[in-house]
């Protein structure tokens, strides 16, 4: 952390070992508020046949098992859910890889692989890597706020421009052109922002238009 102070830890413990006792326990759990946990997957031991510790003979009860198993538990809760919160107010790339519950809402993974939903997403944004601002954290879950909506287009929008680009010589440029640009539309704030890129991009594709052109009557 003093290389890193941004690192977040995430492991797997198993309760109830044969031989475990409460001493042994209370080191776990000591050892879980030391390290501060972002994320974790926890168990109760059960036996597997064939394994030797199927056969050892101080097995725990199952009470006690379980009983660890929800200390434990709630102590994992207790970091997941600060960690989640203290997100809040940090910018984030995620990437968008499934639809939410809600119209019009995307869900993704942050650098942490927690789930962040954003509500009112345009759907051009599924499959991209964007910027996002995290206003809440909750237990299992992380909610936000795009920063830019023109932080990424599409790949399916940028794939439609190089088209038209590349189709310079077919009648049908002016139209890919035009549905190229209504696609992009909707990943930009407002008209001038799109105005202003596309400006832009008319200027730096220029050397591509040339290009194309050269592949295009070349043999």
């Amino acid at each position: 952390r003093a290389a890193k102070p941004d690192i977040a830890m995430s492991s797997d413990f198993i309760v109830g070992f044969p031989g475990e006792t409460e001493e042994d326990f209370e080191a776990t759990l000591s050892l879980i508020r030391e390290v501060g946990y972002a994320q974790a997957y926890s168990f109760k031991y059960s036996p597997r046949p064939g394994t030797p510790a199927s056969t050892e003979e101080d097995q725990l009860p199952e009470e006690v098992k379980s009983d660890r198993l929800q200390r434990l538990q709630a102590l994992l809760g207790e970091q997941q859910i600060a960690f989640n919160r203290a997100c809040a107010g940090r910018i984030m790339p995620v990437l968008f890889d499934r639809r939410g519950r809600g119209e019009a809402q995307l869900v993704g993974r942050s650098p942490y692989l927690q789930s962040v939903h954003i509500d009112d997403a345009p759907p051009h944004l599924f499959g991209q890597l964007v910027d996002v601002e995290i206003e809440e954290g909750h237990r299992n879950s992380l909610r936000g706020r795009l920063l830019e909506k023109e932080v990424r287009a599409t790949n399916g929008c940028v794939g439609a421009v190089l088209l038209a680009v590349l189709s310079l010589s077919s009648s049908r440029a002016n139209e890919l052109y035009a549905r190229a640009e209504q696609a992009l539309i909707g990943a930009f704030a407002d008209a001038a922002s799109f105005a202003a890129w596309r400006a832009s991009f008319s200027r730096s594709s220029s050397s591509l238009r040339l290009r194309s052109a050269h592949m295009l009557s070349s043999p």
